[in-house]
């Protein structure tokens, strides 16, 4: 019996390795262009396991990258300490874009980027040579997907030329920068680079701006000159009608509260985007601080409030006394 069992388990073995060697040529002999699963259970001693995938040489297993171009015209996101001797100002340097992507390249990224310079200036310095620039690279540069950083004093200035330029209608431009250099230790110039990167791939071709969490196409925004924030522009114009649908507490000295269900109509927008609205009779003319806006409602698509509500007609002085 001793016996028998020897033979049965060496014959076991030897069926073992000759099915082991058999698959390795099976292996060899497939083209290596393919890649597989052998289907024959190879007899190991822990049971069956499955071939090795063969892929064919210089065959990555990576998806096809989204290709977006860098380009840098300076702004406060490149600012650097000064490396000249005595410096005493900073420095528009190498593109803070370059320190962000490597910082998250610990993992494989999805977009492959390549970066181009036009300036390296403060956005209070570019000039209209400068735009006709930057202009002519977004069209020459082979992808349509494009992320411009750019200072926060003159964005919006330079999205609107960008959109003017029929030429770069098939593309998708975001422009974004930052209130503190990248090289400062808490910055904000991380976040919206990367929140540019993700818009310019969802978006539709156009031009846009991205900053501090929000994205707005390049005619809807403003930046308010106290804050420095980049925020909607408001969703009525002058000689617009509005109607207060939320009960507004005044943020200005001299002005009453505005209850639900009062109706005025738009003198004025100033630069800060505040507006100054005539409530007629009801409320007087005052200002709406714009960060009341989301309380008022006005009609779209060519509506009108009746004519008979407690606003003045178009003969109101377009400023405030």
């Amino acid at each position: 019996r001793g016996l028998t069992k020897s033979m049965f388990l060496g014959s076991w073995r030897i069926t073992a390795h000759v099915l082991r060697v058999l698959s390795i040529m099976v292996v060899l002999h497939v083209n290596s262009a393919t890649a597989f699963t052998l289907p024959l259970p190879c007899l190991y001693r822990h049971g069956p396991v499955q071939a090795q995938k063969v892929r064919a040489q210089g065959v990555s297993m990576r998806m096809a990258a989204i290709k977006v171009a860098l380009i840098q015209t300076g702004g406060t996101i490149d600012k650097d300490y000064p490396r000249s001797s005595m410096g005493y100002a900073f420095e528009i340097a190498d593109p803070a874009t370059e320190r962000i992507i490597a910082d998250a390249s610990h993992v494989p990224l999805s977009v492959d980027f390549e970066q181009h310079t036009v300036c390296r200036k403060d956005s209070t310095e570019i000039t209209g040579a400068d735009r006709a620039a930057l202009a002519e690279l977004c069209y020459s540069v082979s992808s349509n997907l494009i992320v411009i950083t750019h200072g926060t004093d003159t964005m919006i200035e330079t999205a609107k030329a960008l959109a003017a330029d029929a030429r770069l209608r098939p593309k998708t431009l975001v422009l974004t920068g930052a209130m503190r250099p990248e090289r400062f230790g808490i910055s904000d110039a991380a976040f919206n680079v990367g929140l540019a990167i993700g818009a310019v791939q969802v978006s539709r071709p156009g031009v846009f701006v991205a900053m501090g969490g929000a994205v707005f196409a390049h005619d809807a925004c403003r930046r308010d000159t106290d804050s420095g924030a980049f925020l909607p522009l408001a969703p009525f114009a002058p000689l617009d009608k509005v109607l207060v649908e939320e009960g507004i507490e005044s943020d200005f000295e001299n002005c009453q509260d505005l209850a639900p269900g009062m109706v005025g109509k738009v003198i004025m927008i100033d630069g800060e985007g505040d507006a100054y609205i005539d409530f007629g009779v009801a409320g007087g003319k005052q200002w709406v601080s714009s960060s009341q806006f989301s309380k008022l409602w006005s009609p779209k698509n060519g509506e009108d409030n009746d004519e008979d509500d407690s606003a003045k007609g178009p003969d109101v002085p377009l400023f405030p006394e």
